[in-house]
């Protein structure tokens, strides 16, 4: 191996080995003898198969020699598209992250074995579906530990509990936010709430030395809390999902499926305003590995359920607000280090952005650019648009294509325009900024 080639990812705790990168494939190392010994029985079991149909991320051991890790178990993981953090689900995606685990953890113990850790960044999410990715969680052992438990409790069942009920959905979200520190991590020791309000979900504990019969308790409780659902402002807009991916028939769709079927090859995207997911869906069927993000719950529920088997990952987060570095030292990245795509969608966004929202239209752009490394697509509606006309807002100096072009300058120096759409009062053009 090239040592140079191999990258060691930042972690807080580093117990049992380490988790690198080389030659685009994810790798983990086992330095205990007696961790090795346990997973190579694990991954030999007969019930391995099932673990890994339920979300545990597909596992082999891997034929690899690095001498500054002469000795150690090396596993070589599926590589998933993007990791999120907590905050970066809708409260639905949320839910189905934690049934996920449950679903490993029973038949894991069936099997004998528990999870070590309970808490809430050991998921993620990939072509509709979740996975738990922590491996070195699993362990023999004929019960689950207090810390577990205490761990699900916080991180996990709190914001499930808070998703659903109308009166504090809002609040799900906000608490997930919080990692270690905080309000809604404090008033998680309160004794009224763990003694009143979770006083039905504290009493599965009371099975923890009879995991099997614990596990199913838990996973009553959450089955009797699922998320409420609520209609959100973009629900009806229209992105027909049947559509053929070689025939585009709009100026946009022409456009945008032209510029990405053209790349030599095609690598990462990210899909700023994703809505429903038509954009996403057409850069998952050219080939792009695709973050999807959206400000807006219920269309990113619908993008995500239709998503299976694709490679597309979503990601709830408002573009003006990206998720800050987290974790001990923050070795966790924020979201646009985390998601940085070879290249970036805009689309339907800079009009919301910067005339509603009064965002800078410079730093619009320069958002835009932080997360691509070669080229970025923007939809650019004008001010006479019958949309924004309808806001009566008043229209930013600088909001005009000119200045789109002067602030991609520095980072893009090459620029192609689509023709102009205006029709039916709808007044669009389209925009690809590259190198």
């Amino acid at each position: 191996m090239d040592k140079s080639e191999v990258v060691f990812e930042a972690q807080c705790v580093a117990d049992v080995g380490k988790v690198f990168y080389y030659q685009d494939k994810v790798y983990r190392s086992i330095a205990r003898a007696n961790v090795q010994d346990e997973i190579k029985q694990l991954i030999s079991a007969d019930f391995f198969p099932s673990l890994v149909e339920s979300g545990l991320i597909d596992t082999k051991i891997a034929e690899l020699d690095l001498i500054d890790l002469r000795g150690h178990l090396i596993l070589e993981h599926k590589m998933l598209r993007a990791f999120l953090h907590p905050a970066e689900y809708t409260n639905k995606m949320f839910y189905e992250g934690a049934l996920t685990i449950i679903h490993i953890l029973k038949i894991l113990t069936r099997n004998g074995y528990v999870l070590k850790d309970g808490h809430s960044f050991n998921i993620t999410n990939y072509g509709g579906r979740f996975f738990f990715f922590d491996f070195t969680s699993i362990t023999k052992s004929s019960s689950i530990s207090y810390e577990w438990f205490e761990e699900f409790y916080k991180y996990f069942a709190i914001p499930i509990y808070l998703a659903s009920k109308r009166q504090t959905y809002a609040l799900a979200k906000e608490y997930r936010r919080e990692h270690k520190v905080g309000l809604g991590l404090k008033l998680a020791d309160n004794k009224f709430l763990k003694n009143w309000i979770f006083r039905e979900l504290r009493k599965c504990a009371k099975n923890l030395n009879k995991p099997i019969l614990f596990v199913n308790e838990l996973e009553a409780w959450l089955l009797r809390h699922p998320p409420v659902e609520f209609g959100g402002y973009w629900d009806n807009y229209n992105q027909d999902h049947s559509f053929d991916i070689f025939t585009p028939r709009t100026v946009k769709q022409r456009f945008v499926y032209d510029i990405l079927s053209a790349q030599p090859s095609r690598g990462t995207l990210i899909d700023l305003a994703c809505n429903q997911g038509y954009y996403s869906f057409m850069a998952d069927h050219l080939g792009y590995n695709v973050v999807a993000v959206d400000y807006e719950e219920g269309c990113l529920n619908k993008a995500f359920a239709q998503s299976q088997g694709k490679n597309i990952s979503y990601a709830h987060i408002d573009f003006c607000y990206p998720t800050p570095s987290f974790g001990i030292g923050n070795v966790g990245p924020n979201s646009i280090q985390r998601f940085k795509s070879d290249f970036a969608l805009a689309l339907g966004l800079i009009h919301h952005i910067c005339i509603t929202q009064r965002f800078s239209v410079k730093l619009f752009c320069e958002t835009c650019i932080l997360y691509s490394d070669k080229g970025v697509i923007v939809e650019f509606v004008f001010p006479d648009d019958k949309y924004v006309k309808a806001w009566e807002q008043a229209i930013p100096e600088d909001y005009n294509i000119d200045s789109i072009k002067r602030y991609f300058q520095p980072s893009y120096s090459m620029c192609s325009l689509s023709e102009v759409m205006n029709d039916d009062g709808v007044h669009r053009q389209f925009l690809y900024f590259f190198k």
